[in-house]
């Protein structure tokens, strides 16, 4: 198998976007990754990182460019909301959590509100789809009543009655979040209302 032929069975045995460093790893060379991008075998989709051309694009492409880009975010709040199809609320900004003491990312590709999390709470309920990780459900919701004052105490309301009615959740779990993320007594009251 020559080099071209590996780095194109990595993408078949990992589809998605990967990283320079990973196509080094893999067996490419520099000047192999700028023939393969002129070749229009490989496409580059933003610095530094590529997809196979043709390659189908997933419905989260850009979150997973984002999570390529940015290992160390975790998608919450609107865009788990979006990931998982709760609500009626949608942005087009991407929603990061990251620890407490990191420096919030500076990409110009793509608009993204970070948020800085305790280590306990930015750990806490991570869930990993391909190399996108997001906060389960039951994390989602208790991060909204945390988040309330920025995005909104209806977009927190509509979040948990969403997640209870359809039963995406159970109010264990979210309890559990609720402590994790000192919220629990903000949120007793809807909880109690909604069961």
């Amino acid at each position: 198998m020559n080099k071209k032929e590996q780095i194109i069975n990595l993408y078949k045995q990992n589809p998605g976007i990967h990283s320079f460093k990973e196509l080094m790893s893999a067996g490419a060379y520099p000047a192999m990754v700028k023939k393969l991008v002129q070749d229009n075998v490989l496409e580059d989709v933003t610095k530094g990182f590529y997809r196979l051309v043709g390659q189908e694009e997933s419905e989260f492409s850009d979150m997973e460019t984002i999570a390529a880009i940015l290992p160390e975010g975790i998608f919450c709040l609107f865009s788990a909301l979006n990931f998982y199809n709760i609500g009626t609320q949608k942005s087009f900004d991407y929603h990061l959590a990251i620890p407490y003491g990191k420096r919030p990312p500076e990409r110009k590709e793509f608009s993204i509100h970070t948020y800085r999390f305790s280590e306990k709470s930015y750990n806490s309920a991570i869930e990993s789809y391909g190399c996108i990780k997001v906060y389960s459900i039951a994390k989602t919701v208790a991060d909204c009543f945390k988040f309330r004052n920025q995005i909104g105490m209806d977009v927190a309301l509509e979040a948990l009655k969403d997640v209870i009615n359809n039963k995406r959740a159970t109010i264990s779990d979210i309890l559990d979040q609720a402590d994790v993320c000192r919220v629990k007594k903000v949120m007793m009251p809807y909880l109690e209302s909604c069961s």
